[in-house]
């Protein structure tokens, strides 16, 4: 990126509504290119993209590739995600973590902050820092408004990420 800090790391959650009528996505691009992490969901992910939405996951990770991110993970909910790296020049598939849904307010929200800092203050691995933010997504949909942040829940989501990285599949 232009102008960053050593060490700082930029994250974008772009979201393009449904019932928008936007048709210049060049805005989002630009955004995007100064990005060190990205996470659209996946309507979002095809509508910048200008692909439509049953395009294939690869197909739109590419694309967005070009955009100049250094990491996309495009959420698509009980689907799980995808996660393409520049660094690693490779793409996944990231299951969830089946759990009874109390509340989905806020898991995209805990999946991309969760990628975020896991990728880029904790240093993980994409794929293992995709795997924190799936069991993270899980976490927030447990309960209604925002889980308490315990051991508990710690022990939820590491316990979680390691049996989604097994799970995981490269494209």
């Amino acid at each position: 990126r232009k102008n960053a800090s050593p060490g700082s790391c930029l994250s974008f959650e772009p979201v393009i509504l449904r019932e928008s009528h936007q048709e210049d996505y060049n805005s989002f691009r630009a955004i995007v290119s100064e990005c060190d992490t990205v996470s659209p969901d996946w309507y979002t992910a095809c509508r910048i993209a200008e692909l439509p939405q049953d395009s294939h996951p690869r197909k739109v990770l590419n694309e967005w590739s070009t955009y100049g991110p250094s990491s996309v993970t495009v959420r698509c909910g009980r689907e799980g995600s995808y996660l393409w790296d520049r660094k690693e020049g490779k793409s996944w598939h990231i299951p969830i973590f089946e759990v009874s849904t109390v509340d989905v307010t806020g898991a995209g929200n805990a999946y991309a902050a969760a990628y975020a800092t896991a990728r880029c203050v904790l240093g993980h691995t994409p794929l293992y820092s995709a795997s924190l933010a799936s069991a993270a997504g899980a976490a927030a949909v447990l309960s209604e408004g925002l889980p308490p942040v315990d051991d508990a829940l710690k022990t939820f989501v590491y316990g979680a990420a390691k049996d989604i990285l097994f799970r995981a599949v490269q494209l």
